[in-house]
């Protein structure tokens, strides 16, 4: 009978190890599926000339972490405060700080599905839907002090939300930055990155693909070297390639990885139109906004999705290819 027992209980512990695995790899099947599903637009952006640049009215913060509603309003956050409120891209207008009866100021905010998503500076998770109100505010998830966002998005096909991990002041040196998910569905976070890169890696594709780089850092031994610190600001999926992109204000640099997280592109953005570049999302359509977070040039820069109907040679504008 023990031994009927103990039997028992091993093909319990099995079925549990067995399930957990099925649900991992469910999980990655399922993102992979849908990737290798996705049909890719063929296009580029012209990142050395921006088609507007839209100055904020004069007495606004800068605005960060973009979020589309609609095509002419979005969701900010003023970098200064970590309020959040609504910006019309057609008027230029920015509302007042919306009050979610909260005292924390906000890390992100993403829209899914007409609710808002927020993380504060806890990382504690709310959604929100309208009017965004403290009555029309609850908290999903406590936050994590050990994990930060450098930046989050929605990645609208797996109904996920991509988030890159925050480079703290003392960790710099570091040079691996990592993207994690956060399960909408389920409302948690998932331990496991869904990818990972190395800094290095990009110093070595700029070489190879004659992106120039004029920024410098320091190595282990507090040397100044040539090369990219890359700290991530802002995260986004290009809907019409899903594409991830990944923008460091510091390098004012934006590297793009496919969907299965290996580097396929990078720039630097140049200082005419993008004198601090810190927000970043895209339309509907795959235009790209960036947001400057600069007090002298607080503005809003969008540059078009230019679809392609026959393939280019490829160079440091092409993007998609």
């Amino acid at each position: 009978m023990k031994k009927q027992y103990f039997f028992s209980f091993v093909l319990a512990i099995l079925s549990v190890i067995a399930a957990k695995s099925i649900v991992k790899f469910g999980a990655k099947s399922y993102y992979h599926e849908k990737a290798i599903s996705f049909q890719k637009e063929d296009g580029y952006f012209d990142l050395e000339h921006a088609n507007s640049i839209q100055q904020l009215p004069m007495g606004n913060a800068p605005l960060t972490h973009l979020s589309m509603i609609d095509s002419a309003n979005y969701v900010c956050i003023q970098s200064q405060t970590g309020n959040v409120v609504l910006y019309n891209i057609d008027s230029n207008r920015v509302s007042s700080p919306l009050n979610f009866g909260l005292l924390k100021p906000f890390r992100d905010v993403i829209v899914v599905d007409s609710s808002l998503f927020l993380f504060d500076d806890d990382m504690s998770v709310y959604r929100s839907h309208a009017p965004f109100d403290s009555i029309s505010t609850v908290k999903l998830v406590d936050g994590n002090t050990d994990f930060k966002s450098g930046g989050i998005c929605l990645h609208a096909i797996t109904h996920r939300l991509f988030i890159i991990k925050d480079v703290p002041l003392n960790d710099i040196e570091n040079s691996k930055r990592a993207v994690y998910t956060y399960n909408l569905n389920k409302t948690q976070f998932i331990e496991e990155p869904l990818f990972t890169f190395d800094v290095e890696d990009l110093d070595a594709f700029a070489e190879k693909n004659n992106v120039k780089i004029g920024f410098f850092k320091q190595d282990e031994f507090g040397d100044t070297i040539h090369g990219l610190s890359f700290i991530p600001t802002a995260i986004a999926v290009h809907p019409k390639t899903n594409e991830i992109y990944i923008l460091s204000s510091v390098d004012k640099t934006i590297a793009v990885f496919n969907q299965f997280g290996e580097l396929v592109n990078m720039a630097v953005l140049t200082d005419r139109a993008f004198s601090n570049p810190s927000g970043m999302t895209f339309n509907a359509l795959g235009d790209l906004f960036i947001s400057n977070n600069d007090l002298i040039n607080n503005s809003i820069v969008r540059v078009n999705w230019n679809r392609l109907f026959q393939k280019k040679s490829t160079n440091s504008l092409i993007f998609g290819l």
